[in-house]
């Protein structure tokens, strides 16, 4: 059984990230984002929010899939600018792997 307030724990956990990435973007002057333990992408993911608010904002998504999520993809397409934001696999525990999704 799922916690009874999960629902609302989640939008607000959305909302929060929203109005931080707004911030970011748009008054502190953030361009540059990185999403670690981003998951499956959902509607106003990282990228939409700072591109909405800053266009040209770049976003690197990070999860330790073995793979980028196959859906990753189709979550950027509703965005003007889809080539700033890039999935790759890695953790902390090799943080050259997000800087390089090539290296070993």
């Amino acid at each position: 059984m799922l916690a009874p307030n999960i629902r609302t724990t989640m939008r607000a956990n959305r909302a929060f990230l929203g109005r931080v990435v707004r911030f970011l973007a748009g008054q502190a002057g953030i361009r540059q984002f990185l999403d670690v333990g981003s998951g499956i992408p959902t509607e106003n993911a990282v990228h939409q929010v700072a591109q909405d608010t800053a266009p040209g904002s770049r976003v690197l998504y990070v999860d330790n899939a073995t793979s980028p999520s196959p859906t990753a993809g189709s979550c950027w397409t509703a965005t003007p600018t889809p080539p700033s934001s890039t999935a790759t696999s890695g953790t902390g525990q090799d943080p050259r792997r997000p800087r390089n999704p090539a290296a070993p």
